[in-house]
């Protein structure tokens, strides 16, 4: 199951390759500074329990302007990025020369196969209309990875919450009427992402040859905070009260986060099936 998210902000420009105008614009006043968020995330905490902070080859692809290469060159991680957006890679450039940055596609990653031990995937591929280009693109990571190396990715979630709730149903339904878009002046629509059920991601994963070796739904707040709006402040107590009871805490992420974080593992010759 997905479902199509348009983007909510008028004049938005596309050139129909991945979004490489919408990008440009996202980072174009952006700059890179302390790492702090970085290392208090829940994708981090991910990396640190899992120990994959320890591998000696890492790539993110889809590095944006580059906080997270930052965060891992300065804990002295051999780390590469690659995004389509000129503007993000000039601000890691100029920011740290050091760390080698390339403008260019994930389906078509510019590297030998089996050259890393890791790749980095944060919100990247759920941006391609045609699912068909996630394919390529897990294709082109699976090959650049060493034998057993890892692939972490996070997409957003299609939680119970957001297939249900009324707040988020309408609102998805209005942006995809450009009658609707014009009258609140956001411009015609633009297709920005989609949302994935997590079964639907799964198979995605192992039809391309990646073992799952772990998975949770994050950003819970965040979630929270998006798709009740003014009514937060009333939901954020319960919600947050009932995720702190023992066993409850999956369901209640299961409900409500927005995003799912994946880590597969390349699988071995007639080993695909997730774990």
């Amino acid at each position: 199951m997905k479902r199509k998210v348009y983007h909510p902000k008028p004049g938005v420009s596309v050139t129909g390759m991945a979004y490489i105008d919408l990008w440009n614009q996202q980072w174009a006043d952006k700059k890179l500074c302390s790492s702090g968020s970085v290392y208090k995330s829940e994708e981090w905490e991910v990396l640190t329990s899992f120990e994959l902070l320890k591998k000696q080859r890492v790539l993110e692809a889809g590095c944006g302007y580059g906080r997270w290469l930052k965060a891992l060159y300065d804990r002295e991680i051999r780390v590469h990025g690659i995004d389509f957006a000129i503007n993000g890679l000039r601000i890691v450039k100029e920011a740290i020369p050091e760390i080698p940055v390339v403008q260019g596609d994930i389906r078509h990653l510019p590297y030998k196969d089996d050259c890393f031990d890791l790749i980095l995937s944060w919100g990247v591929m759920e941006h391609f209309e045609n699912t068909n280009e996630i394919d390529a693109a897990l294709e082109k990571a699976f090959g650049c990875l060493s034998e057993s190396g890892l692939l972490v990715i996070t997409v957003p979630y299609m939680s119970l919450n957001r297939l249900l709730n009324p707040l988020v149903v309408s609102r998805r339904l209005a942006s995809r009427v450009n009658w609707i878009r014009k009258v609140f002046g956001k411009g015609e629509k633009v297709f920005f992402q989609y949302e994935f059920g997590v079964g639907y991601f799964r198979k995605k994963l192992i039809s391309n040859k990646f073992c799952i070796k772990h998975e949770q739904f994050f950003w819970l707040e965040m979630g929270l905070r998006d798709d009740f709006r003014f009514l937060y402040p009333l939901v954020k107590y319960p919600v947050f009260l009932f995720s702190r009871i023992r066993g409850l805490d999956r369901l209640i992420r299961w409900v409500f986060a927005p995003f799912m974080l994946f880590v597969c593992e390349k699988a071995a010759q007639g080993n695909i099936i997730g774990e």
